[in-house]
Formats: structure tokens, sequence, C-alpha cells
């Protein structure tokens, strides 16, 4: 038992860490203009009062969605104009590229 020790002590001893190196691969990085600032729409239903009637605060809540739907199709028109010919969504390759 005190020879595998020793054995495993003097490997131990004798091996030393590879240096760290940086390696970087030739990336290609296209210029990318800022995209467009599009502000959030406020929401109606932050406004509301305790005391509001369920009629106005269904409406706040119907209008807000409506608000919110047209904010997010403003984004994904911002995001499909970044995106590469040939990638989905995700960056993959599309297969099918009729939209």
């Amino acid at each position: 038992m005190k020879i595998i020790l020793l054995i495993i002590g003097a490997f131990s001893a004798c091996a030393t860490m590879p240096e760290p190196r940086n390696v970087a691969p030739p990336v290609f990085i296209q210029h990318c203009p800022a995209p467009p600032i599009v502000w959030r729409p406020p929401l109606r239903v932050g406004d509301l009062a305790p005391t509001q009637n369920m009629y106005e605060v269904l409406k706040s809540y119907i209008l807000d969605v409506w608000d919110l739907m047209g904010y997010a199709a403003q984004l994904e028109l911002i995001l499909d104009s970044y995106r590469l010919e040939g990638t989905d969504e995700f960056g993959n390759e599309a297969t099918n590229t009729s939209r």
C-alpha cells in the first residue's frame, strides 16, 4: 500500500499543468445598425381607481392587450430585419423559407 502511495505521489509531483492559451477563431462581424427605439405602451389598468366598475376594468384590460399585441408585432418586425437569409427565428437553418 505504501508503494502505491509513493508511486502516486511521485507521478503527481512530476505532473505539470498545461499552459493556458487563448485561441480565437476568426469571426466575421457584420456591421449591425442599432435597432430603432420602440416604447412600450403604458398600461391603462395601472391608472384605474379601486372603485372602478367592472365594465371599465374589462375595457382597460382589452385595450391594454390590443396595445401590447401591436407592440409585440413591432418588435417582431425589428427582429425580422436582423435575421439572416435562410434562418428561422432561432438562428437555425430554415427548412421551409416560405412565410
